[in-house]
């Protein structure tokens, strides 16, 4: 199983971003690692991937393609691996539910509904709105120019939030309804994708301001300290943060850790492209090349049930500490390369690849 050697034309340093991310988002699942931890990861973990994306919106010119064809072409890479694993995971639900007998069929049934309305179940909500927030902000790129796309961006984020606290807010009033619980997953999706539209603006306009121009060594270690310094000086105002329930104490605050956040480790793995290659880049590269793999198995596939249980299997008990979940992720990302390999191999389609690109 190699780990490089791809044949398209990658951008090293991105993928590296998305493979520290996919660090992040798996830590970030893990049970032991304790609330000051969970208070970082959480902060930035899934907008990078948004930013990510609104940096090769840019690098790849999208807005001025097709709309009818880079719909169709986003189709196939994102919402039919969503169609795909939503499936899946239904049916490795019901199984269980099955096999051991269990009387939680609603549990399911509620699962079906969050996957057709595209709310997501487990990590599977990040295609949808991935999805959505590129049309969106593609769409906006195309009827506006560059000041009008910041103004419309801003509106529609500013909304999303405004509109996001009179939601939660009734939701809770009205939590006993099963009508409105299905209703709420419905108005909550929409929500979150509006507001994801304005991570993809930011990656967007940092491909404009900072990699359109060749910086100097010195300038990307410069922009990955002060990016980092605001990142950890504001998570400790910023406290716990969910982007999936689109739950925060102060969403301006939020906005700015999970860009300055995000930039952070970009910048990170631009300056890390300045040493000679080494075995760590190339593992960072494999995984971040294989990110959606990794996403959408990790828990719906029992992936890091299996791994914590081997590691229990060790030791005495469960350690509450970060080495001990480092030690998990490291486990199921070693679990999840045969998943990876017969992914590429047999299901390109499942994560939107061709077979020649697979």
């Amino acid at each position: 199983m190699e780990l490089s050697n791809i044949k398209t034309k990658r951008i090293a340093y991105l993928d590296m971003a998305r493979g520290i991310g996919m660090v992040l988002v798996v830590l970030g699942h893990i049970e032991y690692l304790g609330a000051g931890w969970l208070q970082y990861v959480t902060a930035f973990h899934m907008p990078l991937f948004f930013l990510v994306s609104g940096i090769l919106i840019r690098k790849k010119k999208e807005e001025e393609k097709l709309f009818a064809g880079l719909i169709k072409k986003k189709l196939v890479s994102i919402m039919v691996p969503y169609a795909i694993f939503s499936l899946l995971s239904f049916l490795i639900e019901s199984s269980r539910i099955w096999i051991k007998g269990l009387d939680e069929w609603n549990v399911v049934l509620r699962q079906l509904f969050q996957s057709c309305c595209l709310q997501g179940v487990s990590t599977l909500w990040f295609l949808p709105a991935l999805f959505m927030g590129e049309v969106i902000f593609i769409g906006i790129r195309k009827k506006t120019p560059l000041w009008g796309t910041v103004i419309c961006v801003c509106v529609i984020v500013t909304g999303a939030v405004v509109i996001n606290d009179y939601e939660q807010n009734f939701a809770r009033i009205h939590a006993v309804s099963r009508a409105y619980r299905l209703l709420h997953d419905v108005c909550s999706m929409f929500i979150r994708n509006l507001f994801c539209v304005g991570f993809l603006a930011a990656g967007y306009f940092a491909e404009i301001i900072f990699f359109e121009k060749k910086l100097k060594g010195f300038a990307d270690i410069c922009l990955t300290l002060v990016f980092g310094v605001i990142t950890v000086v504001s998570i400790q105002m910023s406290g716990l943060v969910d982007l999936r329930f689109m739950r925060f104490t102060s969403a301006p605050l939020y906005v700015v850790v999970a860009v300055t956040g995000s930039m952070t480790v970009i910048f990170l793995c631009k300056c890390l492209m300045r040493l000679p290659y080494n075995p760590l880049q190339q593992i960072m590269e494999y995984y971040g090349r294989n990110s959606l793999v990794i996403m959408v198995t990790h828990m719906d596939f029992r992936v890091m049930y299996i791994a914590i249980r081997l590691l229990l299997l060790l030791t005495i008990e469960p350690i509450y500490s970060i080495l001990f979940c480092l030690v998990i992720v490291t486990i199921v990302f070693v679990l999840e390369i045969p998943i990876i390999w017969v992914v590429n191999k047999y299901f390109p389609f499942a994560v939107g690849r061709s077979s020649k690109s697979s």
